[in-house]
């Protein structure tokens, strides 16, 4: 609680926050000539939103939800199963997420999730993936884009039929090529093996192949994903 007051008094203003005004700041420099002010018109334009990533933050949700000022609660998917010792799907992990969806709800504000959370009811704000999985994500669909148009026939030959399975190896790679979020990488295993049992013995091969690739880089994560993929209908041997 302290600590979301103090980001509240690091933000704003008096008389909502403690931010102080001297005349040799940014402010007063540059962009004092925005329309009304900046010192004037910061408060009605800024937006806070504050993390929920351990059970200590689960407890005061509710009251950090209600401080002025906050705009918003993020429901830290990673953070709350690292810090809880659940992962997503178990009934003590859902239970923290909807503690903190609730509180959200409950004092009119924001509940923010991961990108991948946008069909769960409730939800109003997301986090789309962090700089280096867009980097990665793009380079990978590039590269696999170069190699279904030229690998069986070599630069300049005649292209090749462009494959559905591209964008989910890409997403493999982007999520789990060097996992940051474990329920991320989940969500892109299910996702590909979900998306494989739909396309031909070529194409799904490429999915378990790559999957092979990511349990080979991630072996203490080799059983879960070997286990999301068969649960999805996808066989890794």
């Amino acid at each position: 609680m302290a600590e979301a007051q103090a980001a509240v008094d690091w933000t704003y203003f008096p008389p909502i926050g403690r931010r102080s005004s001297g005349g040799g700041q940014g402010p007063s420099e540059l962009w004092n000539d925005v329309p009304g002010g900046y010192r004037q018109t910061w408060n009605d334009n800024v937006v806070l939103f504050l993390m929920i990533e351990t059970l200590e933050g689960v407890e005061a949700a509710r009251e950090i939800a209600k401080l002025p000022g906050v705009t918003g609660l993020f429901a830290a998917s990673g953070d709350l199963g690292n810090f809880s010792g659940f992962g997503e799907g178990d009934a003590e992990y859902e239970g923290l997420i909807t503690e903190v969806l609730e509180a959200a709800q409950d004092a009119g504000i924001h509940a923010c999730a991961p990108l991948r959370w946008a069909n769960r009811p409730g939800f109003t704000c997301f986090q789309a993936g962090t700089e280096g999985a867009n980097i990665r994500r793009g380079a990978a669909a590039e590269i696999q884009q170069a190699e279904e148009r030229f690998g069986s026939t070599g630069a300049g030959g005649t292209p090749v039929t462009g494959s559905g399975a591209a964008p989910l190896l890409a997403n493999l790679t982007a999520e789990c090529g060097s996992i940051t979020y474990e329920a991320d990488c989940n969500a892109a295993v299910q996702q590909a093996a979900a998306g494989a049992s739909s396309m031909g013995a070529a194409e799904q091969e490429q999915i378990v192949r790559r999957l092979r690739e990511v349990m080979g880089t991630n072996p203490t994560h080799a059983t879960r994903i070997r286990e999301i993929a068969s649960q999805a209908g996808l066989t890794i041997r």
